[in-house]
C-alpha cells in the first residue's frame, strides 16, 4: 500500500508531531474536542477537503468513530462544508440592500406624488378660467355643483400654495415638520403625501372631545328648560327652536355662543386655531355654516342626496363631520356594529345627512319668509342625535 506523504508540524509550545495527511489532524481534533464545534473555525478548506476525500477513496476512515457516539446531546459528526470569505460577506450586503431600495421607494412615491399633484394642480387652474368665463357671461347658475365646488377648491388651493412656496424658499429643512403640524398648509392635490391614518384618528379624537365638550355647553345654556336634541323628532326640535319655549334661540347664534361652545364648534368644524381671537373664531365658524348651507342648497337642487355619487356622498360626510365620531376608539361610548361599520352604504350616515338636509331647508325657508330663524349652529348640534 502507498504511504502518504508525512509532514512534520510546530505548535506554538515548540513540540513537534508528524501528521500523514490533512485528514489526520482532522480526526485528532475531533477526539480532543468530541463536544464542542470551535475546532471547526481553526480548519482550512484544504482539511475538509482532504477529509472527504480520503473517506471516498479508502485512505481514512469514511465513518465516525465509535467514542463519538459517546458525545452529548447538539453535538455533531460530520464537519461542515468550507464556507467562502465571499459567501459569508453575501448575507451583510442583502441585509443592506432593502434599506436603500425602501428609500429609494419612498423617494420615488414622494417624487410621483409631487408631480401627479403639481398636474392635478395646473388642470383645475386651466379648468377653473374656462368656468369663470361661462360665469361672466351667463351667470353661477349655469354652473353644476361638481363645476362651483371645483371653483371653490382651486381658489383656496392657490391661497395655500403661496406661503407654502414662501416656506419652502425660505426655510425648506422645517418644511416637513411645518407640513405634520400643520396639514392644511398643503394644497388639496398634495394631501395625498401625508400619511391618512394617523390623520383620521387625531381628526376623530378632536371630534369626539368637541361634542362632548358641545353637549356640556349645550346643558348649561338650556338651564332648567334643555332642548331635547336627541330624543325628540327633527320635526319638534324646529318647532321648539321656533317657539323659543327655552330661551336658546337667541343664545344659539354665532354673535351670542359663550367662548366655551365658539371653542367646541369651531374645533367640531376643524376651523379652530390658537392663533385667534375670539372675534377670529366667530368669523371663521359663520363662514363654515355659509358655506355648508349653499352646499346643502346645490344638493336639493339637483335632486337631493340620492343624485350625489358613491365619492360625493363620502365628501358630504367629511365636511359635516358625519360618522367621524361614531366610529372613534376614543369614544368609549361609540360601538360600531357590524352591519353599521363605516361605509359607502352606512345607513346611519346616510339619515344624518337627510336630516342635516331637512333643517337646512327649514332653515332657508325660515329666512325666505321672514320667519322666526332656527339658528344655523343648530346643523352642528344634530350630531348629538346620533
Amino acid at each position: 500500500m502507498r504511504k502518504c506523504p508525512t509532514t512534520t508540524t510546530t505548535t506554538a509550545l515548540g513540540l513537534r508531531f508528524a501528521r500523514r495527511s490533512p485528514s489526520s489532524g482532522l480526526l485528532t481534533a475531533r477526539r480532543l474536542f468530541p463536544s464542542s464545534g470551535a475546532y471547526r473555525s481553526q480548519l482550512r478548506p484544504a482539511a475538509v477537503a482532504g477529509w472527504r476525500g480520503m473517506s471516498t477513496t479508502g485512505h481514512g476512515p469514511a465513518a465516525p468513530d465509535t467514542k463519538d457516539e459517546q458525545q452529548p446531546l447538539g453535538a455533531t459528526t460530520t464537519p461542515p462544508p468550507a464556507i467562502a470569505p465571499e459567501a459569508e460577506a453575501a448575507p451583510a450586503a442583502v441585509a443592506a440592500a432593502p434599506k436603500w431600495q425602501t428609500l429609494m421607494a419612498k423617494a420615488k412615491e414622494l417624487a410621483r406624488g409631487i408631480k401627479d399633484g403639481t398636474v392635478e394642480l395646473y388642470r383645475n387652474v386651466k379648468h377653473t378660467r374656462r368656468l369663470r368665463a361661462v360665469v361672466r357671461e351667463r351667470g353661477i347658475d349655469a354652473l353644476t355643483r361638481r363645476e362651483i365646488r371645483l371653483m371653490n377648491r382651486t381658489r383656496e388651493d392657490l391661497k395655500a400654495l403661496v406661503p407654502f412656496l414662501i416656506l419652502e424658499i425660505v426655510l425648506p429643512e422645517a418644511t416637513p415638520f411645518v407640513v405634520m403640524l400643520f396639514p392644511g398648509i398643503l394644497p388639496s392635490p398634495y394631501q395625498r403625501l401625508i400619511p391618512q391614518q394617523k390623520r383620521k384618528e387625531r381628526e376623530r379624537k378632536r371630534t369626539v372631545e368637541a361634542l362632548e365638550q358641545m353637549r356640556s355647553e349645550l346643558h348649561a345654556l338650556g338651564g332648567q328648560r334643555p332642548i331635547n336634541f336627541t330624543d325628540s323628532s327633527l320635526d319638534d326640535l324646529v318647532a321648539s327652536l321656533q317657539r323659543d319655549e327655552s330661551g336658546l334661540r337667541e343664545k344659539l347664534e354665532v354673535a351670542s355662543l359663550p367662548d366655551g361652545m365658539v371653542e367646541a364648534m369651531t374645533r367640531y368644524t376643524s376651523v379652530w386655531s390658537r392663533f385667534r381671537t375670539q372675534n377670529g373664531l366667530r368669523s371663521s365658524l359663520q363662514r363654515k355654516l355659509d358655506a355648508l348651507r349653499k352646499d346643502d342648497e346645490l344638493i336639493a337642487k339637483e335632486g337631493g342626496i340620492d343624485s350625489l355619487s358613491e365619492e360625493e356622498k363620502e365628501e358630504a360626510y367629511y365636511e359635516r363631520r358625519i360618522g367621524l365620531a361614531a366610529t372613534s376608539p376614543a369614544s368609549p361610548a361609540a360601538t360600531v356594529e357590524p352591519s353599521s361599520a363605516v361605509g359607502p352604504t352606512d345607513p346611519d350616515r346616510e339619515r344624518h345627512l337627510r336630516e342635516w338636509l331637512h333643517l337646512s331647508a327649514a332653515i332657508r325657508d325660515c329666512r325666505e319668509q321672514h320667519r322666526a330663524t332656527v339658528p344655523d349652529t343648530s346643523l352642528l348640534l344634530l350630531a348629538l342625535r346620533h
